[in-house]
């Protein structure tokens, strides 16, 4: 308590209850509290202790500024332990948007590949097991990544923000992946193969990178890597993904280079694989 002595030091809480704070604890009684204790001492407090309570904080604030607040220990850790739960369930919630999105988009590729099935003709094929191993690695880069990313190794505690850029890269990649089949029309194909009457297509994202459905891919897999704000999920994905694209790319443009000659080696000296100007 205050008095006229020395010990500037002022403790809100039950111990205030005979002087009008009230079993309420309200706004109202505060300021009440502080009307009878008086304008001349509380400009005088040097430190004031109480919880964390919001009205202890308002009226603080308002009319003992200038003292140091001390929060007990013991609010300050139910704090602590309130806004991680709270984090831990805003996790939880983005976690399940991550998954459900993945497997929206599996079964958007899954859909799409059936559907190209029944569209052309194909005259010429040499995948070379190279679409059933990117499914494999994508699967491994799957597993690894939300397997880490459900726990707390490698991970980054900014989950808003790398969920926003995970959702920026995601939105991004899918609008890259379309538009690179809106181009291709009836000559995309899941398979590495030559449908009859191929021509080369060099307009659109065709123009700068030979593979750009490839890229949208590869940036919905950062994306959603990125969503799970860990380092180490981002690598796992990564890696093997980056694995299986690099080998199909390889053998679709050995066939590519077959089937369309040097029309398609000229185009190769003009573009670049998947990212303009560099690779």
């Amino acid at each position: 308590m205050v008095n006229n002595s020395h010990r500037n030091d002022l403790c809100l809480g039950r111990l205030f209850l005979p002087y009008g704070v009230g079993k309420d604890r309200t706004i109202k009684t505060l300021l009440r509290f502080f009307r009878m204790f008086g304008k001349k001492q509380s400009a005088q407090l040097l430190f004031i202790c109480s919880d964390m309570w919001k009205p202890y904080l308002k009226v603080i604030a308002k009319k003992a500024g200038q003292a140091i607040h001390v929060l007990d220990r013991f609010h300050i850790a139910m704090h602590r332990r309130i806004m991680c739960m709270a984090g831990e369930s805003s996790m939880t919630v983005k976690l399940i948007i991550i998954i459900a999105f993945s497997y929206l988009y599996g079964f958007f590729e899954v859909f799409m590949n059936f559907r190209q099935r029944n569209k052309g003709t194909v005259a010429a094929s040499n995948d070379k097991g190279s679409l059933r191993l990117l499914y494999i690695l994508i699967t491994v880069g799957y597993l690894l990544s939300f397997s880490i990313g459900a726990t707390k190794i490698g991970r980054i505690n900014q989950w808003n923000t790398y969920f926003a850029v995970g959702a920026v890269l995601v939105v991004t990649g899918l609008i890259i992946r379309i538009q690179s089949m809106r181009i291709l029309r009836q000559y995309f194909t899941y398979s590495v193969a030559k449908v009859e009457g191929h021509k080369l297509i060099e307009t659109g994202l065709y123009k700068t990178i030979r593979h750009p459905g490839y890229l949208g891919q590869l940036l919905i897999f950062l994306g959603i890597s990125t969503s799970l704000s860990n380092w180490l999920s981002i690598l796992v994905m990564m890696i093997p993904v980056a694995i299986g694209y690099v080998y199909r790319i390889s053998v679709e443009e050995i066939f590519m280079t077959e089937q369309l000659g040097q029309n398609y080696l000229n185009y190769q000296k003009r573009t670049k694989r998947i990212v303009p100007l560099i690779y």
